[in-house]
């Protein structure tokens, strides 16, 4: 089982500064969780696996050796690497996640329609002969509805899995409603959150109203300000509005933003950015 991931350029590669897209309060990014779902296929299969990533991430990859790295020419690395006549190949984009249930209706069809390909979620894959081509998404009709990983998409991923762990939460004395995920105990009494959220081990939160939807990681400090709907990591906010918006590595005083998504390093001073 061969598995390429595809590249496509989004804003979240200078948010993140790699292409492993960190899910912080799971401990794990979309990479590794993409990887156990190609191992339960290729057991599935009955098929050993190889992963190939772009040749750009290797840099950025810290268990680089565990993947091979292609440059965007799939037909060459197929044909280097693919030992037997017909192997099951995939291409598919990060944001399309385990491929848990990727092939649950199509893969008892696979080996009984070799050569042909079939789509979907944004997977595409096939039984494919030695030296067929496969060639980039957009070549193929299948793809016009692939799932490209955005900030707006990846903040509702990152809002669904809150909605659905089940961790216990410290025992603070802030007001508090819908279950949320609180972790630090430097959550003070004049605070209201509510969930589903989550709260880092690391975050300090004085005086402020956490809204539903909301993720807080990293070493950071929220203090007079109101956050509805967004992902903050390694963050300092004061008197401030944040809503619909990712934020990492930045400070922000007496600001307002609004469905925006701010790179590591952004300082926003008095500003309303919408």
């Amino acid at each position: 089982m061969k598995v390429f991931v595809y590249e496509s350029e989004n804003s979240l590669n200078s948010f993140f500064r790699s292409p492993e897209f960190a899910i912080p309060f799971l401990s794990t990014n979309l990479l590794s969780f993409m990887g156990a779902g190609v191992v339960r296929n290729s057991i599935l299969l009955d098929e050993d696996y190889q992963i190939f990533l772009p040749s750009s991430w290797e840099r950025h990859i810290e268990n680089a050796s565990s993947f091979y790295f292609y440059d965007g020419d799939v037909k060459n690395k197929l044909e280097k690497h693919q030992k037997r006549e017909y192997e099951v190949v995939v291409l598919t984009n990060l944001f399309s996640l385990l491929l848990l249930d990727f092939f649950d209706e199509d893969i008892s069809h696979l080996k009984q329609n070799p050569e042909k390909l079939f789509s979907n979620r944004g997977v595409l894959g096939g039984y494919l002969k030695r030296g067929q081509e496969l060639g980039k998404p957009e070549d193929y009709d299948g793809f016009k509805n692939i799932l490209e990983l955005t900030d707006s998409n990846f903040l509702k991923l990152n809002q669904d899995l809150v909605a659905n762990l089940d961790i216990e939460s410290v025992g603070v004395g802030a007001r508090s409603y819908g279950r949320p995920i609180i972790l630090s105990k430097d959550v003070s009494e004049d605070s209201t959150i509510c969930g589903p959220c989550f709260i880092g081990e690391e975050v300090s939160i004085e005086n402020s109203y956490i809204a539903p939807g909301t993720v807080i990681t990293g070493v950071s400090r929220i203090e007079e300000s109101r956050i509805y709907s967004s992902f903050l990591n390694e963050v300092s906010i004061f008197s401030s509005r944040v809503e619909d918006s990712m934020v990492t590595e930045t400070r922000m005083l007496n600001g307002e933003i609004s469905k925006s998504l701010l790179p590591s390093g952004s300082v926003i001073v008095g500003e309303r950015k919408v």
